[in-house]
């Protein structure tokens, strides 16, 4: 729960406001500066994204429910009456105001309308292919529709058009490694966390590898930070060490927020 708040107050204010999201903070309503929702719920929250509104969006993965809480502090369930989402790991959010959600133990990605409509972008299909999710851990959404999803259970890097039509980007599926270059080439072990910059590049939280690793539009994948080996020490990208990087996020520069 601290995490969470922590999360919402840098994301929508700048660490200026607190906010209490769950029955274990009700004590701190009380503390100045503390802004309170309704209560909610909380068991396992993993995942959160905002929109322009400043509405916030969390994926509980315990609930099995994506919760939508207002800036004036209603919170409502995102999505319900739609398909059941049992493990809501991963949230993106489109231009559009659309919610994607990858779905981890259901191997299916979603999409929740600003309306709160609930369809299936992806989904198992008969047998395992090269494209079949296999615990789809996190997604990102470029300019046009397209997602991104990390397959971890997989070690490869998905896209999605908004048809649903799947492919891969990098990696070999079904095949671990580290090695960089071009992306049919390229390896990668327990892929995480994903996200994408204005310029189209993708960056990977190599969990499995203990590094951050960049992928071009053009197909090029490199080492951006993290080396051989997990570790904690600081330095310029490949002398930099991660422990188990899982969450990423790109601003508008470029500059990538790992955690």
């Amino acid at each position: 729960m601290k995490l969470l708040t922590s999360l919402v107050t840098a994301l929508l204010f700048g660490f200026s406001v607190s906010f209490v999201v769950g029955p274990q903070d009700e004590a701190r309503a009380a503390e100045p500066g503390t802004r309170t929702f309704a209560v909610v719920p909380l068991a396992n929250p993993r995942a959160v994204v905002v929109d322009g509104a400043g509405n916030l969006y969390v994926g509980d993965v315990d609930a099995s429910k994506v919760f939508r809480l207002t800036p004036a502090g209603a919170v409502t369930v995102h999505g319900a009456g739609g398909p059941p989402i049992t493990d809501p790991v991963g949230l993106a959010l489109g231009r559009d105001g659309t919610v994607y959600v990858s779905d981890a133990d259901a191997n299916t990605v979603y999409r929740i309308a600003p309306t709160g409509a609930v369809s299936v972008l992806a989904k198992p299909g008969a047998g395992v292919t090269e494209t079949s999710l296999v615990t789809p851990t996190s997604v990102t959404v470029d300019a046009s529709g397209n997602a991104f999803v990390t397959n971890n259970g997989n070690n490869a890097i998905l896209k999605l058009t908004p048809a649903g039509a799947a492919s891969v980007v990098a990696g070999h599926p079904g095949s671990a490694g580290g090695t960089d270059g071009p992306a049919a080439a390229a390896r990668f072990s327990a892929p995480r966390g994903i996200a994408i910059d204005p310029a189209g590049n993708l960056y990977v939280a190599d969990e499995g590898n203990s590094n951050i690793r960049k992928i071009t539009p053009g197909g090029v994948v490199t080492t951006l930070a993290g080396g051989a080996g997990a570790g904690t020490a600081d330095g310029q990208g490949t002398a930099a060490r991660f422990g188990a990087p899982r969450g990423l996020a790109a601003d508008a520069k470029g500059n990538v927020y790992v955690a």
